[in-house]
């Protein structure tokens, strides 16, 4: 008799869907159909046996822990020992190239040179670059320090100043002198040579305040009056002063003053009393630069009596008129006439006459006047210059080069020059 399992029925049969798990190779996770993830329980793991060591060998390590840090210290210490040591090196190292260097110096053939030649090298050393400062030559050795000393003409350049903001002692080869001492020392150490003056007069702000001991413009020119100074000084440079000093100096009295060996001056800015002590007293002015900088009114000029004056330079004289024209035909020997930003239209008419002139060079410049230049050799016009009209062409017979620069045609004058050898054009333009 064969026996047989009874099978459930088919709708008793549980079909629910289970859950698909997926392993994601972690251990005790696994996903299911949403994503999410499912913890596993995990039975029977062994834990891992602890491996702390042994009291003995507790010991040991803290045994070497202390030797180690022990030689730690003794590193440290022979580093700081060596570090001393190789300090103490590098200083015995800089005395002795210093001693090397200086023993060199004294066998140096450079000391062969005498004092004569070594001023000529000094002189020529101020000439040559700009803005030299002859106390750089005091501190190379003891020989140069007596021979710069000795060499005056390195320190003729002087500069009048009442203020000094930057504390500097030179500018531009240039002596500041603030006060009274330092100018006296200035005079004497360029000795009886000639000298280079330069006037820079002003104030501090009002935030700064000004120091007793500098010296006004008044005693500055005192004191050049009472060392006779003024009759050494070559040349001449006139800055604009601050507002809050322009009429304390406009107020210097120059009585006595002479200009005897003044050969270049150049006025930046300038008063009547200087303007009169130059005409007068300055029979060796070879070169004359005037630039209207200033408000104040403008003051004639007669240069009849500089018989020396060959070099004439005016700038910045708008309103230049017959004045200007007065100025340059009084000059009896005018060699070269420079023109910048100048107007010259006298009211009537009068003309230009300097039969002595034999350059004449000419920028931002209007000249509707005749001219009459018959010795004229070179004649340079630039940028904007308008000379004589259309119908007045210039006849300059000795002409033998003309310079056109940055000009267009309808400025370019007519000119007639038979004598031309020469015709320079520079950004030349038709329109």
């Amino acid at each position: 008799m064969s026996h047989s399992t009874a099978l459930p029925p088919t709708d008793s049969i549980d079909n629910t869907e289970k859950p698909h798990l997926e392993d994601d190779g972690s251990k005790g996770v696994a996903k299911d159909a949403h994503g999410k993830q499912k913890r596993r329980h995990r039975k029977n793991i062994p834990s891992a046996p602890c491996d702390y060591p042994s009291p003995s060998e507790v010991e040991q390590t803290e045994n070497d822990i202390r030797i180690g840090i022990a030689t730690l210290a003794e590193i440290d210490a022979t580093i700081t020992r060596k570090r001393v040591e190789i300090e103490e090196l590098e200083t015995r190292r800089k005395e002795l190239e210093a001693d090397i260097n200086r023993k060199k110096a004294s066998i140096s053939r450079l000391r062969l040179i005498p004092d004569e030649v070594l001023s000529i090298i000094f002189e020529g050393y101020m000439d040559c670059w700009r803005g030299p400062d002859p106390w750089v030559l005091m501190h190379v050795c003891r020989q140069w320090r007596v021979a710069a000393t000795h060499t005056r003409s390195i320190w003729s350049k002087i500069m009048l100043a009442t203020s000094n903001i930057a504390n500097e002692r030179r500018q531009d080869g240039y002596e500041f002198c603030h006060s009274v001492a330092l100018l006296r020392n200035a005079l004497a150490r360029a000795g009886e040579g000639p000298i280079d003056l330069y006037c820079k007069f002003g104030r501090f702000s009002c935030s700064i305040p000004q120091r007793d001991y500098w010296a006004t413009p008044q005693q500055m020119v005192d004191v050049l009056r009472e060392t006779g100074a003024h009759h050494r000084i070559r040349f001449l440079e006139m800055r604009k002063p601050s507002s809050e000093t322009m009429e304390e100096v406009e107020k210097i009295d120059l009585s006595g003053f002479q200009l005897l060996a003044l050969k270049e001056t150049i006025l930046n800015w300038s008063f009547q009393g200087l303007n009169e002590c130059i005409q007068k007293t300055a029979p060796q002015l070879r070169r004359l630069y005037i630039a209207r900088t200033y408000d104040n009114a403008q003051y004639d000029w007669d240069l009849s009596k500089l018989i020396s004056l060959s070099d004439l330079e005016l700038a910045k004289k708008a309103d230049s008129g017959l004045e200007a024209v007065r100025m340059i035909s009084s000059a009896p020997n005018l060699v070269k006439l420079s023109l910048t930003s100048v107007a010259i239209e006298p009211p009537t008419g009068e003309p230009i006459s300097v039969p002595t002139l034999r350059e004449l060079r000419l920028q931002y410049t209007r000249i509707k006047c005749k001219v009459m230049f018959p010795g004229l050799r070179i004649l340079s016009i630039d940028k904007s210059t308008l000379l004589t009209s259309a119908s007045q062409p210039l006849i300059l017979p000795s002409l033998a080069l003309l310079e056109l620069v940055e000009l267009k045609a309808d400025e370019c004058p007519h000119i007639h020059a038979r004598s031309l050898q020469k015709l320079e054009m520079c950004s030349f333009t038709r329109s």
